[in-house]
């Protein structure tokens, strides 16, 4: 959970994890991104957008152990990060790998009535588009 403390507490955003949180440390010049490792369980560094909270934004996996903290290097992609393995890791943005290019891009849902829903994605022809919008107006 992230609260702003800054007059009365408010919680701003819940970034769902697999796993207690050790630490944490908000990725410099990004607003919305921040880094997190697990007390247990998890040996990866995660990188949340806390607008989408449910998959990593970015995942970084070198670690054979619990990893222990995030330094960033004052550059948005470049951070390090230390582990309960006794490692030091250099970790490069375009190095990362990404959950949401992975995931699977369909959706169901089941109401207590028994009514199915489902969502799919839809690839959408440009130049077909443009043609059923000019027949709509």
């Amino acid at each position: 959970k992230v609260w702003d403390l800054s007059v009365k507490p408010t919680l701003e955003y819940v970034v769902p994890t697999i796993a207690s949180v050790g630490f944490i440390k908000w990725r410099p010049q990004r607003k919305f991104h921040i880094a997190s490792c697990a007390l247990v369980v998890d040996c990866g560094v995660n990188v949340w957008d806390v607008r989408r909270p449910y998959i990593p934004y970015a995942a970084f996996t070198e670690h054979k152990d619990v990893a222990t903290g995030v330094a960033w290097r004052g550059d948005p992609h470049v951070f390090l990060s230390t582990s309960r393995d006794h490692t030091l890791y250099h970790h490069v943005f375009q190095d990362a790998t990404r959950p949401a290019d992975k995931a699977n891009p369909q959706g169901i849902a089941l109401s207590c009535r028994m009514d199915v829903s489902h969502a799919y994605r839809v690839h959408v022809n440009p130049s077909r588009t443009a043609k059923l919008a000019g027949k709509l107006w």
